[in-house]
């Protein structure tokens, strides 16, 4: 009686709230909405789990798992064409489950630590501190129109967001910036933000330029400390945090002392060309709304060593399986972390089963995803895993423009001609660390102490930790991915990792010697801080650079006429195809091509030449012009007036629909062709 009366308050909620939320400030909404769409799932597929823990822990952690669950059920009623009773079910589920929040041990447990709360506090503020120097001057309104700033950290949000348009009324969603394919990209980040859209009207740009990235940064903040915290002190745990979300590593020194004159130089991420950005891919990629993930699978580890409790497992094999779908790259390391800690788990025989239990469920929970990749169509297919040795720290020596110094060394050093590509990679493998890792070599003692593993009660868990960052750290040096840009993902799961592990190595000597330990932390903060000082200064004065993009008012009105046609036929053609297509995130309708860059649509070389040969038809002939709008499926074509040379024939055959301010939007003749 109490679930159903707490699933029908639930949607009784929701159904007061919606008409509501109009007259809520849009940032208030957005924050509300998706905090009731995280935690209800959460709630749902938690509470009685995490019962026994404080009020505090327990919310971070059903968000976490809320962050994965929500996609799941997202996913589950697009299979099934139910995208519409997301917001009530997702509502039901929450009043029931808090209708039975407080019954059994809860209301024997823990109390909330309140020193653990204002540390929640002071790092919910330092993320949403540096997400406001990050996004103040990202998206700018002028009287024309709406200025994207930024560099590709922004090119990629609005990837997202095309990709979040699309699934607001399409699940599992096709490539909207690149019609007639299907996605091969881990959609479910975008999934909740998507629902957010749909069911709150908080613009996608906004959400994705603004808002979304700061909050998802200080949940993962908040997971966390809250599995630190489980595994150490308070101390501990803080300054883990701190240490990932503004720490960097020894690149600064690179862009203060070398001339870098290659085209291969990061301007704005420094720590880029030492392949080991961290703090600053939280601010545009989606290692941010999947650090909760990858957090409380680890904390569902802990906990199901220390409780021994088979539901944990079960969660944390599923968190893993979701974690395929938010950051596959992680989802490799923590799998194979977790082998090495069950390989090498000695005398502690139960705890092997448990992370072999871990792993087998994992494994069996992500089939479906491995399927659904496996069985894309080749040209949809957009990178693949090689077996390449020390790739990344050769590619550093080139983006450092270092790789001639370094073949000059390597030929004085090595006595014979077949020695002297080892000693290359050798030398380059060290630079590589030393400046990559930074402080985070503080650290490397404590993980060999980890995975050899003593008779604590914490030595699990810190073998699974340290299993990670061995794992993170090796990967990418065998195992590469075609583009290479994604290899340092695999690295960047156990840098993360490690700065737990540094954080442990400063406090530990601060316990000792408190004077000296003080300044070594204060010493290893600021070493670690000018790589980050950098970026966030670009980030800060965007607005003075030109823009990345832009969308002006009559472009607006064009999207807001596309919103009323069918989102499942209705197709696109834009002209400037390789420029982010803010046209398919406003109008949420699917576009013949944008971002057109290979490491987005495969293939479209073609696709783009025919896209500029439509715009440049007005000299050629006007049956190509036809052809393409047959081949793509074209509904809809956009006519920049002063920048297009369609031919009159093609115009003539079209029917105009709306003209603004030089734009022209026409409705093709079904089917197209003279």
């Amino acid at each position: 009686m109490r679930l159903v009366t707490g699933g029908v308050v639930g949607v009784c909620v929701w159904a007061a709230l919606s008409p509501l939320l109009p007259f809520v400030p849009v940032p208030a909404r957005f924050l509300l909405v998706w905090l009731l769409f995280t935690l209800g799932p959460g709630v749902a597929a938690g509470a009685w789990l995490t019962r026994d823990l404080d009020a505090l822990t327990r919310t971070v952690v059903l968000l976490g798992i809320g962050s994965a669950a929500t996609a799941v059920l997202v996913d589950l009623l697009g299979h099934v064409g139910l995208l519409a009773a997301y917001p009530v079910l997702a509502l039901g589920l929450a009043g029931a489950s808090l209708a039975v929040w407080g019954r059994g041990s809860v209301a024997r447990g823990p109390r909330i630590s309140w020193a653990d709360a204002a540390v929640c506090l002071a790092l919910v503020a330092l993320a949403a501190g540096i997400g406001a120097i990050v996004f103040w001057h990202r998206l700018v309104a002028v009287p024309d129109g709406t200025l994207l700033n930024g560099n590709y950290d922004s090119f990629d949000l609005s990837f997202y967001a095309s990709i979040a348009a699309e699934a607001s009324h399409t699940v599992p969603p096709t490539a909207s910036y690149y019609a007639g394919h299907q996605l091969n990209a881990a959609y479910y980040p975008q999934l909740v933000l998507a629902m957010v859209h749909r069911f709150a009207a908080v613009p996608l740009l906004s959400i994705y330029l603004r808002y979304s990235w700061p909050a998802f940064l200080a949940l993962g903040a908040l997971t966390a400390f809250v599995l630190v915290r489980s595994i150490a002190t308070r101390g501990v745990a803080f300054l883990a945090v701190v240490f990932v979300l503004v720490g960097g590593d020894f690149s600064y020194l690179a862009a203060w002392f070398l001339p870098h004159a290659t085209i291969q130089w990061d301007y704005l991420l420094w720590p880029t060309n030492f392949l080991s950005p961290t703090m600053e891919v939280l601010q545009f990629n989606t290692w941010t709304p999947s650090l909760p993930i990858f957090f409380t699978a680890l904390y569902a580890v802990v906990r199901a060593g220390r409780t021994r409790a088979r539901g944990w497992t079960v969660i944390a094999a599923l968190l893993l399986a979701v974690l395929f779908e938010f950051k596959p790259f992680a989802y490799i390391v923590l799998m194979a972390g977790l082998c090495g800690a069950a390989l090498f788990s000695r005398a502690d025989t139960a705890g092997r089963w448990r992370l072999a239990a871990t792993v087998g469920f994992g494994v069996l929970f992500t089939l479906p995803s491995v399927y659904a990749i496996a069985t894309l169509p080749a040209q949809d297919q957009r990178s693949r895993l090689l077996f390449d040795f020390l790739m990344l720290p050769r590619r550093m020596l080139i983006k450092t423009d270092l790789t001639d110094a370094f073949a000059s060394l390597a030929n004085r050093l090595a006595p014979l001609a077949s020695l002297r590509t080892p000693v290359f990679l050798l030398l380059a493998t060290v630079l590589f660390f030393l400046v990559g890792l930074g402080v985070r070599w503080l650290g490397v003692r404590g993980v060999g102490r980890a995975i050899r593993g003593d008779a604590s009660p914490d030595a699990p868990a810190w073998r699974v930790l340290g299993w990670t960052v061995v794992a993170g750290v090796t990967i990418p040096c065998v195992l590469v991915t075609d583009p290479y840009v994604d290899t340092l993902q695999f690295y960047e799961t156990g840098l993360y990792i490690l700065w737990i592990f540094t954080a442990l190595a400063l406090v530990g000597f601060a316990r000792t010697r408190r004077r000296a330990g003080v300044v070594a932390i204060g010493l290893a903060l600021a070493a670690s801080l000018p790589s980050s000082i950098h970026f966030l200064a670009m980030k800060w004065t965007d607005n003075q650079r030109p823009p990345l993009t832009s969308i002006t008012r009559a472009e607006m009105s064009i999207a807001d006429y596309l919103r009323t046609c069918d989102p499942n036929t209705t197709v696109v053609l834009q002209d400037r195809p390789f420029a982010p297509s803010l046209m398919a995130v406003v109008s949420e309708r699917r576009v013949v091509l944008g971002w057109g860059r290979t490491y987005y649509a495969v293939g479209s070389e073609s696709r783009f030449r025919d896209v500029e040969s439509f715009y440049m038809s007005a000299r050629g002939d006007p049956g190509a012009a036809f052809e393409t709008l047959r081949r793509y499926h074209v509904t809809h074509v956009i006519v920049n007036e002063q920048r297009d040379r369609v031919h009159p024939d093609v115009l003539a055959r079209l029917r105009p629909i709306l003209g603004r301010s030089g734009f022209t939007l026409y409705a093709v003749p079904s089917p197209a062709g003279p």
